[in-house]
């Protein structure tokens, strides 16, 4: 889970319902941009992995705030990702650490 702080302008991440903490600096994960790319995942054929659908698709930016619909793609899963907004240009994020999630088509949720 990633709860927006407005006072610092930054997303803060918590795992299974506490507080998911840098070991080095021990301080709680933060991020000014989040981006949620949604692909085709589906088991792999040893039962532990998963393969992903590295050819793109659509998704979120996530910035002070506000949510942006993207669009996203990969040629294969060694090469650039590239963001586009949904006019189809590059996108242009804020600067700041960044959180990516890949995640299923249709699952992530926004409060």
């Amino acid at each position: 889970t990633l709860t927006y702080n407005a006072e610092d302008v930054k997303y803060y991440k918590d795992y299974n319902g506490e507080a998911q903490i840098d070991g080095k600096t021990g301080n709680q994960l933060a991020f000014t941009n989040v981006l949620v790319l949604e692909a085709n995942i589906k088991g792999a054929s040893n039962g532990i992995h998963r393969d992903v659908d590295w050819h793109g698709g659509e998704g979120y930016y996530i910035s002070n705030g506000a949510i942006q619909k993207i669009k996203w793609s990969k040629a294969d899963e060694q090469s650039r990702l590239m963001i586009y907004d949904e006019n189809g240009k590059e996108l242009v994020m804020n600067r700041g650490k960044s959180y990516i999630a890949v995640n299923y088509i249709g699952q992530a949720t926004f409060q």
